[in-house]
């Protein structure tokens, strides 16, 4: 039930919605299924079911049937588990498409220093320029806290992302390196941030 069924419900599901491709709709029910097992290990909800089904003198199962009356819940659970999972990839999918646009205008950008420095510090953010410069002032976004609502980071980062440094060096936490900011740095310079 576990290896075969439910993942067949799953892709019966994803199926009766033709925007979807194929090589996706394996990542989503592997990631759904994936999931759906943690259920398993704390619970396994089929064995008890089979239990009670056998204790209750049936001999012959008829695991579609079985499956859609005496598991709805954890059908129901699974359904939500597979929406959630085909959200997620959609969220990721626009995250990628984003990072490769922004790639694609970083390429064509001339870079204005080999390197820059990105300084944390106790209220925000410091950026140097390769010779020492602070140019901080200069990455921050007039419109910052307006009704645009430009954030701080995102300011830093559509900055950087027109100097188009090759280098960039992040001297912060560890906690601040796996941020959201750093990951979307990361992503867009792939190759060129180095922490220290």
């Amino acid at each position: 039930i576990w290896e075969n069924t439910l993942p067949r419900l799953c892709m019966k599901n994803l199926n009766s919605n033709p925007d979807i491709k194929n090589t996706i709709k394996k990542k989503i029910i592997s990631r759904t299924m994936h999931i759906a097992f943690y259920l398993k290990n704390s619970t396994d909800i089929v064995s008890e079911k089979i239990e009670e089904y056998i204790e209750s003198g049936n001999v012959y199962i008829y695991i579609d049937g079985f499956v859609s009356f005496r598991l709805k819940g954890l059908v129901s659970d699974i359904k939500t588990l597979l929406d959630v999972s085909l959200h997620e990839n959609c969220i990721e999918d626009e995250y990628n498409d984003f990072i490769k646009f922004m790639k694609e205008i970083v390429s064509v950008q001339p870079s204005q220093y080999d390197e820059i420095f990105i300084i944390e510090k106790k209220n925000g953010l410091k950026v140097l320029s390769d010779d020492g410069t602070d140019i901080t002032q200069s990455c921050i976004d007039p419109y910052i806290n307006d009704k645009y609502k430009i954030s701080y980071q995102d300011s830093i980062i559509s900055s950087i992302v027109s100097m188009a440094p090759k280098k960039i060096f992040l001297h912060c936490s560890d906690e601040t390196f796996f941020s959201t900011f750093c990951e979307l740095l990361k992503g867009i310079f792939s190759g060129r941030v180095v922490i220290y």
